[in-house]
């Protein structure tokens, strides 16, 4: 959005009052604020599923995992949600919260090649580490590398219908 300040200051009105821009296909793209998760769940309507992703940064607040979990039950949401993050010890300690207060949400260990990835993650080690049910690598790597393990594959971020066609004969879930 053009703001230097780091999202983990800023409060819920802060992040409000900050315009979001994007383009795509030539056509510009607005809005205002950047949405809590409650808002976005009101906005996804059901069937849809929610893929809730945990940032982790050095200053990640440690009851992050606690609150995400407790949403999804207070929303009643289980059904329709997971959960993923680069970082497979931020979706361990999910899954640990997740169960201490008897909520059953599906997990997602995300990678890629990029170099921004720790070396050791970026095959994917990430989900037998953090007990996830899926794997969620970029397109590129799907591509590249196909399709491995019994884990349901859900390739990000998919923005053209070439690149969809492609993915669906790889066996990607989503």
């Amino acid at each position: 959005a053009g703001d230097s300040r780091r999202i983990v200051t800023l409060t819920t009105s802060e992040l409000a009052g900050i315009s979001l821009r994007v383009e795509r296909d030539g056509t510009e793209l607005t809005a205002q604020g950047i949405p809590t998760l409650n808002e976005v769940v009101d906005a996804i309507p059901p069937p849809m599923i929610i893929d809730i992703e945990l940032k982790s940064y050095p200053d990640t607040p440690y009851h992050l995992a606690a609150a995400v979990a407790r949403l999804i039950v207070d929303r009643g949401i289980s059904s329709r949600v997971f959960v993923s993050s680069f970082d497979p010890r931020l979706v361990k300690r999910f899954r640990r919260e997740a169960e201490r207060i008897g909520a059953s949400v599906p997990t997602a260990a995300i990678y890629s090649g990029d170099s921004e990835v720790p070396r050791v993650l970026r095959g994917g080690l990430g989900a037998p580490l953090s007990g996830s049910e899926i794997t969620k690598p970029d397109w590129r790597t799907v591509l590249r590398h196909g399709v491995h393990g019994r884990r349901p594959v859900l390739a990000w971020t998919v923005n053209t219908r070439e690149v969809f066609d492609r993915l669906q004969n790889h066996g990607v879930a989503g």
